[in-house]
């Protein structure tokens, strides 16, 4: 296995595209939404002075936006068994920063380990992903989820939506396995008793060491995966457009249009218009003028579409933390 420099890891990813998480964390999911934290006129100056830039804050799943109540969102996720991510790992950490970054791991795949029972003398570490997952879904379905749900404007978040403040979550890196090997002052590995390790382990993880003496200790929770990076993409709104779609022609019979009134629009069923005078003009030269005036403000409130380009390849410049990931400058605290 290939073992990097952690300047060379946060190159890796940064060229991969993933931001990395400051805690891991098993709360971080696909249509996850976030949102770019507000910053004042003096912090924003700050930062691009100090060349830091987004702390995002999770608000929730895409479909809060949506006013159907029924919306479900995809689930039509791919996983993907990353061995070359697996590969691309930390070499030579300061023992204590690794000891800290596999805690915060432990914790969140609830499990601890008491270290310094065994590994007092170390000085430094390597530290591994042995498997790492990846789960993904298409930014092109994204997009279509998106541009097909009626926006609601009451949202929480509904201007932060418009002023392009929130990303979307599509792609998550997790694992449920990983290891740590350390080394002594005179840069020989750690030997330990695994029978001894297994002691003071707690909690949900358990240790996949087979043989009495080792010098890698290897953690694993099979029910459980920590997120440590992701990919986001950005909502970019465009405004809003009109469409008779097929969902919007049962909806509208279902709350008593007449079949004969459907039928007449049935010719631009799906056509897509930029403006409502548009709108109003195509509705007016397919409908008798009785049923123009009786239903065309129930077409208008159906048939208005908020516009959003998806934007994949996000490259989101994070607030740095002191943690082992911020060293990479691509550290997000999701709060």
């Amino acid at each position: 296995m290939e073992l990097m420099s952690k300047n060379d890891l946060r190159n890796y990813l940064l060229s991969e595209g993933f931001s990395i998480v400051a805690k891991a964390n098993s709360g971080i999911s696909i249509f996850d939404v976030l949102r770019v934290e507000n910053r004042n006129f003096f912090e924003q100056i700050s930062d691009k002075l100090t060349n830091e830039s987004l702390l995002l804050n999770k608000i929730g799943e895409i479909d809060m936006f949506f006013e159907n109540e029924n919306i479900v969102l995809p689930v039509n996720f791919e996983d993907i068994v990353s061995d070359t991510f697996s590969q691309n790992n930390v070499k030579e950490m300061e023992a204590g920063a690794a000891i800290k970054h596999t805690k915060k791991i432990l914790k969140t795949l609830k499990g601890s380990f008491k270290f310094d029972a065994l590994f007092k003398s170390a000085v430094k570490a390597n530290f591994s992903f042995d498997k790492t997952i990846i789960n993904t879904f298409s930014t092109e379905l994204l997009g279509k989820f998106v541009n097909d749900g009626k926006i609601n404007k009451g949202a929480t978040h509904y201007k932060d939506m418009i002023n392009n403040d929130l990303y979307v979550i599509f792609e998550i890196a997790m694992t449920h396995n990983f290891s740590v090997e350390f080394f002594d002052s005179n840069n020989d590995l750690v030997k330990f008793n695994v029978a001894d390790a297994k002691k003071n382990t707690t909690g949900d993880v358990t240790l996949k060491n087979k043989q009495e003496f080792d010098t890698k200790i290897v953690f694993d929770n099979t029910d459980k995966k920590a997120v440590f990076a992701f990919k986001a993409a950005h909502l970019d709104y465009k405004g809003t457009y009109y469409k008779l779609s097929s969902e919007k022609h049962k909806d509208l019979e279902d709350i008593g249009i007449p079949s004969l009134v459907m039928d007449a629009l049935h010719i631009f069923k799906n056509d897509e218009y930029k403006t409502k005078d548009e709108f109003l003009a195509a509705l007016k030269e397919n409908l008798q003028e009785s049923d123009y005036q009786q239903y065309n403000e129930t077409f208008v409130e159906y048939s208005k579409f908020a516009k959003f380009v998806i934007h994949e390849e996000t490259k989101l410049k994070i607030r740095s933390h002191e943690d082992f990931w911020a060293s990479t400058d691509l550290a997000i605290e999701i709060n």
